[in-house]
């Protein structure tokens, strides 16, 4: 009986700091995506950054997937200063190509909001160049070289 009670608190001891460790690796990431489709953006973008600054216990699938998350959920919070860093380093990794055109084109709604018109303009021809036909994407991006037009008469 004394061994068994031994071995059991041995038992708890050795689950429970393997539940720790789980929790610091993809438990975590996988954790955003529930807060994520729970709509609960401040979760995600404190969690995300906390995981961001032990980026190097992240694979780059896992660093991917809380950039996208983070990105996403300061877009949606209105945060456009911060959400331009984050799309911006995760269009780093992800590079341009057709899957990933919706984070360009939230990057250059993000971009515009913060005042940086030249700049949206190139990501929208960037999305012109992966979707073609988009017109608005090519409307956009002329609308951005030359906003005159819109601010005329205000």
């Amino acid at each position: 009986k004394k061994y068994f009670l031994k071995r059991l608190l041995i038992t708890i001891f050795v689950l429970s700091n393997l539940t720790s460790l789980a929790q610091t690796g993809n438990f975590r990431v996988d954790r955003l995506a529930v807060d994520y489709a729970k709509l609960s953006y401040q979760n995600v973008i404190n969690t995300s950054k906390n995981l961001l600054r032990k980026e190097k216990s992240l694979n780059e699938i896992q660093t991917i997937e809380v950039l996208s998350k983070l990105s996403n959920s300061l877009y949606n919070v209105n945060d456009y200063k911060q959400a331009e860093v984050y799309f911006e380093r995760l269009i780093s990794l992800i590079g341009d190509n057709k899957e990933n055109a919706d984070f360009l084109k939230k990057y250059a709604q993000v971009l515009a909001g913060n005042g940086k018109n030249s700049m949206a303009s190139q990501v929208w021809k960037r999305v012109a160049n992966l979707e073609k036909g988009n017109e608005i994407a090519e409307d956009f991006s002329i609308l951005q070289e030359n906003l005159e037009p819109l601010v005329r008469n205000t």
